[in-house]
C-alpha cells in the first residue's frame, strides 16, 4: 500500500505541476508577456517539492522526515530559489527575453515552450518527487555514498552562483558597453560554460542522493538517471552550449581575442588553460 501510495502521489506532483504551468501560459498568452515563463519553471520545482512532502506529511501523521527527504527538499528549494531571483531579476533589467520576442504574440508556438518547460520539470525534478512521497521509515539509511552525491551537489552550486554573479556582475559594469565584449575571468576563465558545468553537476549530486533512497531497485537508478542525462543532454546537444555557440560565432567574428579565448579555454569541464596549436609548426 505504501509503494501505491507514493506513486499515486507522484502522479499527483506531475499533474500539478502541468496545472502551473497551463495557468501561467495562460495569464502570459493574454497579456503577450514572457516575464512569467522562469518565474513559473524555477518556483514550480519548490511548489512541486512542497506538494509531494505536504502529501507524505498527510499520510504519516506524526512521523519525522528521513535526512535523505530534507536534503532534497533544502537543496531543490535552495536552487530554485536562487535561479527563480537571477533570472526574474535579468528579465527585468534587461526589459525582456529574447528568445520569445516572436512567439509570445503566437499563443499555438508559445504553448510549446510551456510544455516543454512542464516536461523538463517532471522529469528533472523526478528523483525529488518520488523521494519526497515514500512513508520515511521505507527510505533506505543516509551512507557515505550520500555524503559524497551532497558533496558533487554543493561543487556543482557554488560553480554555477559564482558564474552567474560574476557575469551579472560584469554586465552591470559595462552596460551597454559590452555588446562587443565577452567575460573571461574568475570562474569563466576555467571553461566557457561554467553555469552550465554546476547545473549538471549538481543535479548529478541529486540523483546520487536520490537513487540510494532505494538500493536494490535497479529500475529507479535508471528511471531516476533521466534527471541529470536530460539536464545534460538539453544544455550541451539542445537548447543550451549549441544556441550559445552559434550566436558567439555570429557575434565575434574576426575577434582574435575571442577566438584566443576559444582556442585555449575548455568548453564546459573546468581546466586550466590549453596551450595554443603552433600554426607555423
Amino acid at each position: 500500500m505504501g509503494a501505491a501510495a507514493s506513486r499515486s502521489a507522484v502522479w499527483s506532483t506531475i499533474a500539478f505541476d502541468v496545472a502551473l504551468n497551463a495557468v501561467g501560459f495562460a495569464y502570459s498568452a493574454y497579456y503577450q508577456t514572457e516575464h512569467y515563463f522562469d518565474m513559473v519553471g524555477t518556483s514550480s520545482f519548490i511548489n512541486c517539492s512542497v506538494f509531494a512532502l505536504v502529501g507524505t506529511l498527510l499520510r504519516n501523521p506524526g512521523v519525522a522526515l528521513h535526512s535523505r527527504q530534507i536534503f532534497l527538499l533544502v537543496t531543490t528549494s535552495l536552487w530554485a530559489g536562487r535561479l527563480f531571483q537571477f533570472l526574474t531579476t535579468r528579465v527585468k533589467r534587461l526589459g525582456g527575453d529574447g528568445r520569445f520576442d516572436a512567439i509570445k504574440t503566437k499563443p499555438a508556438r508559445f504553448a510549446v515552450y510551456w510544455i516543454i518547460q512542464s516536461i523538463w520539470i517532471a522529469a528533472v525534478g523526478l528523483p525529488t518527487f518520488e523521494v519526497l512521497s515514500m512513508e520515511p521509515a521505507t527510505v533506505a539509511p543516509w551512507i557515505v555514498w550520500d555524503s559524497l552525491g551532497a558533496a558533487v551537489w554543493a561543487v556543482g552550486f557554488a560553480f554555477e552562483t559564482a558564474a552567474d554573479v560574476q557575469k551579472s556582475a560584469w554586465q552591470n559594469k559595462l552596460g551597454a558597453a559590452r555588446k562587443d565584449k565577452f567575460i573571461s575571468h574568475g570562474v569563466w576563465s576555467l571553461c566557457r560554460y561554467p553555469n552550465y558545468f554546476g547545473e549538471i553537476t549538481l543535479w548529478m549530486g541529486s540523483y546520487m542522493v536520490a537513487a540510494n533512497a532505494v538500493p536494490n531497485s535497479y529500475a529507479v537508478k535508471y528511471l531516476f538517471a533521466i534527471s541529470p542525462l536530460l539536464t545534460t543532454l538539453l544544455l550541451t546537444r539542445v537548447s543550451g552550449i549549441p544556441i550559445q555557440e552559434k550566436q558567439a560565432k555570429k557575434r565575434f567574428a574576426g575577434n582574435e581575442e575571442y577566438a584566443r579565448y576559444v582556442a585555449t579555454t575548455s568548453t564546459i569541464v573546468p581546466w586550466f588553460k590549453i596551450k595554443p596549436r603552433d600554426k607555423t609548426a
